[in-house]
């Protein structure tokens, strides 16, 4: 929530890439007795705002010490999966799709975290420790950017890694719809890239890893376009 006061001028600004995960507060990976899941927005724009969005396609897949465990088509809006009491390692996986007619930016976001987890002593929701990397581009109000030309923006690790937690962070830039990807280096909590053609679409994945072991990829396909 945010406080406005009276006399003064104030500028809020929706639905600008890049849209991906968000963890804060609020929103996170969650364990309640024996039942695991997930609750955050995947398409939170760049000011941070949750908001919802029409989906194409969904998969949702947990695994416990690398089996499948169960999938569902929740995009992380808060349904469940039956887990074991045991200390056992957990993979959440996520994949979900949305058209261009809907969205001309981040049209799919993959993510997974990996954890280590066992049915909490108490009776309250326990957070797990998950992470993200939010992309801070510059982009216009049609999530476009100059074709062409060489940009510096920073990125931000949120969740479980944030801060002194972090252990390990890998970023990779792709401009062709992630068949191949290319590493760019996190200097001073910024990277440099080169803004794709006109028309076409930049994408962006990354790893990161807590000091505590457990690690988080997301990949953001479409992330905005040149123009």
């Amino acid at each position: 929530m945010q406080a406005y006061k009276g006399g003064k001028t104030y500028t809020n600004t929706f639905n600008r890439a890049v849209f991906g995960p968000h963890l804060n507060h609020d929103y996170g990976v969650f364990r309640y007795r024996n039942e695991l899941y997930g609750s955050l927005p995947l398409f939170a724009d760049s000011g941070a705002h949750g908001g919802y969005s029409t989906f194409t396609s969904v998969q949702t897949t947990l695994y416990r010490n690398g089996k499948k465990v169960a999938s569902n088509h929740d995009p992380l809006f808060g349904e469940s999966f039956d887990v074991t009491a045991g200390d056992a390692q957990y993979r959440l996986t996520t994949s979900v799709k949305r058209s261009a007619k809907v969205a001309g930016a981040s049209t799919r976001v993959d993510a997974s975290w990996t954890f280590r987890s066992k049915k909490p002593s108490g009776s309250s929701e326990v957070r797990l420790p998950a992470s993200t990397l939010r992309f801070k581009a510059t982009t216009g109000l049609d999530n476009r950017v100059p074709a062409g030309r060489t940009a510096t923006f920073p990125v931000t690790v949120e969740g479980a890694a944030a801060g002194k937690n972090l252990k390990s962070l890998s970023v990779w830039v792709s401009y062709n719809d992630g068949k191949t990807w290319k590493k760019v280096t996190v200097k001073k909590g910024k990277i440099t890239v080169k803004n794709p053609a006109k028309g076409k679409a930049v994408s962006y994945k990354a790893k990161i890893t807590d000091k505590k072991g457990n690690v988080s990829t997301v990949a953001i396909y479409g992330a905005y376009r040149g123009k």
